[in-house]
């Protein structure tokens, strides 16, 4: 009977042992999973506000490119302009075509084609709130009155700024 209590007694130590490292090895697993997520957390984290970052600044960098070339765009339109209007000027108006004058004149006021604001003769158009569009229309002809009005409905559709555009162009009619 000593061997059998003995070996229960060795038995019983056996099993106190393993729940004893088991328990411990899950407190060890568990700690390594508490801690990768953690990690994997922060990994995540950095890599998002990197990913965000990163798309800020391209669409920065897109912009001021946008910007740039618009500017250049505008030089050359204004240096092409100066250059024809001169070159006009030194050819038809001292010979005697003088008769081109007022032609010439008159297609001087033919708004530019550019690709800014779809063609409007109003620089910015987009970026400008009603009360500056308004202080821009009283130098527009009837027909540039008419393009503005129309992408003004097409685009914003701001109701006062087409009431005013309206009442210019039956005005000038």
């Amino acid at each position: 009977m000593a061997t059998t209590t003995r070996n229960i007694e060795n038995v019983g130590k056996t099993v106190e042992t393993m729940t004893q490292t088991t328990q411990e090895s899950t407190r060890i697993v568990t700690d390594y999973v508490v801690r990768a997520q953690e990690l994997n957390t922060a990994f995540a984290r950095r890599a998002f506000e990197t990913w965000i970052d990163t798309s800020r600044r391209q669409a920065e960098l897109g912009q001021t490119m946008a910007q740039r070339l618009f500017e250049k765009t505008e030089e050359q339109t204004d240096a092409v302009q100066a250059l024809f209007g001169e070159w006009t000027d030194a050819y038809f108006f001292s010979t005697p075509f003088g008769y081109y004058r007022e032609g010439l004149q008159d297609v001087s006021r033919i708004p530019t084609v550019t690709t800014r604001n779809g063609g409007l003769p109003i620089a910015g158009y987009d970026e400008m709130n009603v009360g500056e569009v308004s202080g821009k229309l009283d130098s527009l002809s009837d027909e540039e009155l008419k393009r503005v009005r129309d992408y003004e409905r097409r685009h914003k559709n701001r109701d006062t700024l087409i009431e005013q555009l309206d009442r210019k162009i039956k005005a000038s009619s």
